[in-house]
């Protein structure tokens, strides 16, 4: 615990109870107009799964894959001076989208977010205005009198409106038969009254209750509440709680999304969070028109820009991988044989869906020469492969390394036709750096894909590779791309710009194997069981 002293701590807690006692009484616990009706909006950090598809991998807790690390001065050799220039606003903005990308990772750790209903009988978010507006004013007339920041104030007066919808919800018989119609109150085995865990469903556009939480008991709640209050008087334990739009009077929207972040650093902290761990989807927050949840990982709206803004810069070759993926969101690949998505689970009780995607292209993250015949990743020492390893590297051992790791991933929709993309490119943030190891396609390639969409249970799906887009050069935003065409029985023929295309011989093949890049198979069968 912070060494702070107990007259301090007193005086903190005796500034909080003053602008809780300036909050206005709660009306009816739960208003026949209110309930489960508070619809969700999705803020500037839920970015769709494209957005953030390559700014963290891999994914799960398996095998860490080593990553390669160059200093940048060779990339300003020999360039020009707005060349040079150039080359450095990319790299500056790169970097900052990596720390961005580092931070959003950081704060699934320390912050919450708040969705506070703006209309209503229920609604807090004119209250919080008011007592901002009076916690400014004190602060302007005796500022020796304001030792608590307006964060710390701010939601000291949140928990106390919400301590007192419980507390009259306790009273009264009336308010609790109601909040028993809206599911979000119920009578335990025990005879205790307890919320229930709610999750939104998008297709009913309402809030369900969560089975798989037991219900949170009132009284252990607002015991919860009362030692949070306590806490709030000490320092770095609410770093922040802020609108992330600016708090007026009359706001605009339906919702109004609010950060809370955590201190790490002391044990009252540590109980501040544990309580909110607690409390997130609790049906309680509906008496303030309100529910919480963790943040979750994404782009804010800024680094999603600066992306763009990049992807824009002259003199650039986009990545071919990147374009299929702005044909798909463009709907320019849109016909029905590549609909198809990818899952990685893992049983807790239920099951738990950790991340997901698309397939236009999937991407397998496993990096060349880390993996061996069986598929499972090898220890960071084997990222420099023997020349025995350099020709047991297949798209399919790499396959196996993607649906192999910590937690099971695998197809939940097949499409007719799959894009694979392999990882020839360790870093991101320096695409100059090209893995140009041989990678054997063969024939076929087997996938896994769940059987249920409940269940871990999987099967194999085998399809046909038909054609591979083969990259020339060192860098992914330069050189040049031709196409391989292969036949079922393997017969390969190289297309390029401005010539008919030629047959491949088995020599020529493995040199081309060291440029192959985007894979693109049709679905030859799929197994219904085991």
């Amino acid at each position: 615990m912070e060494d702070v002293g107990r007259d301090e701590l007193i005086r903190g807690q005796q500034e909080l109870a003053l602008f809780n006692s300036m909050m206005p009484a709660p009306g009816a616990a739960i208003p026949p107009s209110q309930g489960t009706g508070l619809r969700r909006q999705r803020d500037r950090n839920d970015e769709s799964p494209h957005v953030i598809r390559k700014a963290f991998r891999p994914k799960g807790k398996g095998p860490s894959y080593p990553q390669d690390r160059r200093t940048s001065a060779s990339f300003l050799e020999d360039s020009s001076s707005s060349d040079a220039q150039l080359e450095v606003v990319k790299m500056m903005a790169r970097l900052s989208v990596r720390q961005a990308d580092q931070l959003s990772i950081l704060k699934l750790d320390t912050t919450y977010v708040l969705f506070l209903k703006t209309q209503g009988a229920m609604s807090i978010t004119k209250d919080l205005w008011a007592m901002g507006n009076r916690w400014h004013e004190q602060k302007e007339q005796t500022p020796q009198d304001i030792t608590m920041p307006l964060r710390n104030t701010l939601f000291s007066c949140l928990l106390r409106s919400l301590d007192l919808r419980l507390q009259a919800l306790q009273e009264k018989e009336d308010a609790r038969v109601q909040a028993r119609s809206l599911h979000l109150l119920q009578d335990r085995e025990d005879h205790v009254l307890a919320f229930n865990y709610m999750q939104w469903d998008s297709q009913t556009r309402q809030y369900l209750v969560k089975k798989d939480r037991e219900p949170l008991a009132l009284t252990e709640l607002r015991r919860d509440i009362a030692t949070m209050q306590a806490n709030l008087a000490h320092p770095r334990v609410v770093n922040r709680f802020h609108a992330m739009r600016k708090l007026t009077e009359d706001l605009s929207g339906d919702v109004l999304p609010m950060h809370l972040e955590i201190g790490l650093r002391s044990q009252v902290a540590h109980q501040v969070f544990d309580c909110l761990d607690k409390w997130c989807h609790s049906g309680a927050f509906h008496l303030i028109s309100a529910t919480l949840r963790h943040e979750r990982l994404g782009r804010d709206g800024l680094v999603s820009s600066l992306v763009k803004a990049v992807d824009r810069l002259p003199l650039e070759q986009h990545d071919v991988a990147e374009l299929l993926l702005h044909m798909k969101d463009g709907d320019l690949l849109a016909a029905g044989c590549f609909t198809g998505s990818w899952q990685a689970r893992r049983m807790e009780h239920t099951l738990q869906v950790l991340d997901g995607g698309h397939v236009s292209p999937l991407f397998i993250d496993a990096p060349l020469g880390a993996v061996s015949t069986s598929g499972v990743a090898a220890s960071a020492a084997t990222a420099s492969p023997s020349a025995a390893d350099a020709r047991r590297c297949t798209l399919q051992t790499l396959v196996d390394a993607w649906a192999s790791q910590a937690h099971p991933h695998a197809l939940c929709e097949l499409p007719e036709v799959l894009m694979l993309q392999i990882n020839r490119f360790w870093d991101p943030a320096f695409p100059q750096h090209k893995n140009s190891q041989p990678v054997s396609a063969g024939c076929t390639v087997s996938l896994p894909h769940f059987l249920q969409p409940d269940s871990l249970q999987t099967s194999l799906a085998r399809y046909q590779v038909r054609a591979i887009l083969l990259h020339q050069g060192a860098s992914n935003a330069s050189g040049h791309y031709r196409a391989l065409t292969l036949s079922p029985e393997g017969v390969a023929w190289l297309h390029d710009d401005g010539a008919s295309a030629v047959n491949v011989t088995i020599k020529q093949r493995a040199e081309l194997d060291k440029q192959s890049y985007v894979f693109f198979c049709t679905l030859i069968e799929a197994s219904l069981s085991p």
